[in-house]
């Protein structure tokens, strides 16, 4: 079945390609899509076999549904990385997906094996020194078909296995993980240009199949790109399987983006899904920011900034992990102090969006 993949896929061209490691791909009839692939076209993915690429579903503005979970791999016949669908169900014209590509050693290749199994069969535990004992970094995960050609028809979650101090990836209904099946596996934590968020499903943000985030660097932005994972257990309240295929989508009514479960089923209540959000503005605020310093990390009231950056100044957001902005405050130019007073806040981690006159940069606080 491969090799006749391989050989259809020899007449079919893909067109337009973007610059960003972070982008949406739409699959379109007579361009791209062929049975249950889309290829795509991007100059950090076109001959590069060595790529890594985490992938999340994307409504985009259209109608096409794509109940399918999807895994990627690379075709040497044509020098093009795909998208296909595991299940081998026809790929829908204007399904989209959103795309980040790999820009150092972020994302690693995880094979599910005997030896790494978890809590179980439907288990594997990731083994990897940036992200042993370390549960500040969030985690995101993509079927690679490449690792040993196995097909791996399966939606999946990441999990924290508190006795071998491991994070894991799980099958949302049970099903044993087919050996050797492959894995792209993106711990964050040293990108650039990206911000990560937490997003809890509650009573008053979810409704029906769909969930509401609300993100200040997503809310107002129809053109936002995000990956998303759901994380099992990783609050009080959010130890929920979830064996559906999501999808972002743009609400014009909220002028909100939304996690939604194509097969149409509710939305769990407690579910919580960990955000990789693609913010241009970040690279700007790393330049023109660099000489930006904040002090002191741990704090329990006031936080200063200092440097030359710090006089150009205009406002700190202050976000906590659910994405949620918990205070903000503005400075005039006629005020030489540069502080915020977080004594309010509960302990914990924050991310503070910095903004001045020549960019912004988001830092993180620990409130103590």
């Amino acid at each position: 079945m491969k090799t006749c993949i391989l050989l259809l896929l020899l007449f079919c061209t893909t067109l337009t390609g973007a610059q960003n490691f972070m982008y949406t791909h739409i699959a379109e009839d007579g361009v791209n899509i062929l049975a249950n692939l889309t290829s795509l076209d991007h100059p950090l993915l076109n001959d590069n076999p060595d790529a890594k690429l985490i992938v999340t579903h994307n409504r985009v503005n259209t109608p096409a549904v794509n109940n399918h979970p999807v895994g990627v791999f690379y075709i040497t016949a044509t020098d093009v990385w795909v998208i296909y669908n595991e299940d081998t169900a026809a790929m829908p014209d204007g399904a989209g997906f959103n795309i980040y590509i790999a820009q150092g050693d972020e994302v690693i290749l995880h094979e599910a094996t005997a030896a790494n199994q978890g809590n179980g069969p439907n288990t594997t535990l990731i083994d990897d020194p940036s992200l042993n004992d370390n549960l500040g970094r969030l985690v995101f995960t993509t079927n690679y078909f490449n690792a040993n050609e196995m097909n791996n028809n399966n939606n999946y979650g990441i999990f924290y296995n508190d006795i071998a101090d491991r994070r894991g990836i799980y099958s949302e209904d049970g099903q044993p993980i087919p050996t050797d099946a492959g894995f792209f596996v993106l711990i964050s934590g040293i990108e650039t240009n990206v911000a990560t968020f937490r997003h809890a499903a509650d009573e008053a943000n979810t409704v029906g199949n769909l969930t509401t985030l609300d993100v200040p660097l997503l809310n107002n932005n129809p053109d936002a790109i995000f990956v998303a994972e759901h994380y099992f257990g990783v609050l009080p309240n959010s130890d929920v399987t979830h064996d559906s295929v999501y999808t972002a989508r743009y609400s014009t009514t909220s002028d909100k983006w939304t996690l939604l479960n194509e097969d149409g089923e509710d939305m769990p209540v407690g579910i919580v899904f960990d955000l990789m959000i693609f913010d241009e503005t970040l690279g700007v605020g790393e330049a023109n920011l660099s000489g930006l310093e904040m002090y002191p990390n741990p704090a329990t009231d006031l936080v200063y900034f200092t440097g030359a950056p710090a006089q150009n100044l205009q406002r700190v957001d202050v976000i906590d992990v659910t994405g949620k902005k918990v205070m903000s405050r503005l400075f005039d130019e006629n005020i030489s102090e540069r502080s915020i007073n977080v004594a309010a806040l509960q302990q914990g981690t924050y991310f503070l969006n910095v903004i001045s006159g020549s960019g912004s940069i988001v830092k993180k606080l620990i409130k103590k």
